[in-house]
């Protein structure tokens, strides 16, 4: 049994010894293919040395590694600062002082002109000094003439400089532009010059436009065209025209058809009209002298009518029947009346029946048997009774049915006879 035991011990202690064998005949053949890149460890395995990897360790980990990569991959295990990525291969030279995580986020934010997560978008080119909010990239101002949160898109046309960065809204306008976007323009203010807001003119208008922005255009009525820039009422009409707009005409009735900004005729009315706008036709029987412009009398009437108005016939026995036009009286007669008016008989013993107008006396004399200027009296011969042949002669005056004899030959007394 003793001796058993002893062959035990004795086949334990050989095969100890074996495997210690076989360690040293391993770690012998690692020596031997050992170099500069590889080292063993303490139980008697390759590695690679701090800085390489590889089946041969022949391949050099990324300079950007901190220190060791992995064996078969290369991937590093820690970067050294300013470097990201597996191999730690890619620099963060936009992170703000090059900090950025091993998966390229940056730690302490971006640069200025980037943004995002690793600061890898460069902030609009539109953005005032390239400056731009490092997470979502919005400009936290425009350089000239651009608005939106990238500066992407063009302030108005209108827009004096800047435009606001949110709305597009203009600080100030362009001459002759005006609104929140200067959009909108105000060609006819003079000078160009309208207020922002509203687009009032702020030096008047433009010859030929009113209003408080000059967007009406002055009556082509107005001479010139040209009329108050608040009103829009003509300084002077057009030919022929008048009212604050010109929008009226004259009357036909003015003289060259021109008038006042009130209708009223500047010169003389047209023979046949009279008023202040020369618009009311002259009393129907003025001549065609026509009439007073004020009063409406008659220059002149027409024949067989007198007065202020030639509104009364002269008297039916004036020659023509044309008489004085403010006295009424006749220039002459006609045949067998006399008389300012002619209402008066020539006598019967008129030769002609033709007597003086103003008189009565008989113009070519008497006729036979009459006697005297008018040739009222009669001149005749009487039987008288009781007396034998004797003929008298005596003058008779006419008294309706009677008459009165004057003897004027031989020496008898006046006596009466009735016939």
């Amino acid at each position: 049994m003793k001796n058993f035991v002893i062959l035990l011990a004795n086949i334990s202690l050989n095969t100890q010894d074996s495997r210690a064998t076989q360690e040293t005949i391993l770690l012998n053949e690692n020596l031997k293919k050992a170099n500069n890149n590889k080292e063993i460890t303490q139980n008697h395995f390759l590695k690679c040395k701090s800085g390489f990897f590889g089946p041969d360790c022949e391949d050099r980990c990324s300079p950007g590694c901190q220190s060791s990569c992995h064996i078969n991959t290369g991937k590093c295990n820690n970067c050294k600062p300013s470097f990201y990525g597996n191999t730690c291969n890619q620099i963060c030279n936009t992170c703000q002082y090059r900090l950025c995580l091993q998966d390229g986020i940056c730690i302490e934010g971006c640069k200025e002109n980037y943004f995002g997560p690793r600061c890898s978008e460069r902030c609009s080119i539109k953005c005032h000094e390239g400056i731009c909010d490092s997470v979502t990239g919005h400009c936290s101002e425009c350089i000239n003439g651009y608005f939106g949160p990238h500066c992407e898109t063009k302030c108005s046309s209108g827009c004096k400089n800047r435009c606001h960065i949110n709305n597009g809204r203009c600080n100030n306008c362009k001459t002759f532009f005006y609104g929140n976007t200067c959009n909108q323009t105000c060609n006819t203010c003079k000078s160009g010059d309208c207020r922002q807001e509203d687009g009032n003119c702020v030096q008047g208008c433009k010859e030929n436009y009113f209003g408080p922005q000059c967007s009406e255009r002055c009556s082509n009525k107005c001479h010139g065209g040209i009329c108050d820039s608040i009103t829009g009422h003509c300084s002077v009409c057009s030919h022929s025209n008048y009212g604050n707009f010109c929008e009226q005409k004259c009357s036909k009735g003015c003289l060259n058809e021109t008038c006042s900004r009130n209708g009223s005729c500047i010169e003389a009315c047209v023979k046949g009209f009279y008023g202040e706008a020369c618009d009311r036709t002259c009393p129907i029987n003025c001549s065609a002298e026509g009439c007073d412009k004020h009063s409406a009398n008659c220059h002149q009437c027409k024949t067989g009518m007198y007065g202020t108005r030639c509104d009364e016939q002269c008297p039916s026995r004036c020659t023509s029947k044309t008489c004085n036009q403010k006295t009424a009286t006749c220039a002459s007669c006609i045949k067998e009346y006399y008389g300012q008016y002619c209402n008066k008989t020539c006598s019967t013993g008129c030769k002609k029946k033709i007597c003086v107008q103003l008189t009565g006396y008989c113009h070519f004399g008497c006729e036979d048997g009459f006697i005297g200027q008018s040739c009222q009296g009669r001149k005749f011969s009487i039987k008288v009774r009781h007396l034998i042949n004797i003929h008298c002669i005596c003058i008779a005056k006419l008294s309706f049915n009677s008459f009165t004899c004057f003897l004027v030959e031989a020496h008898f007394s006046v006596f009466n006879l009735n016939l």
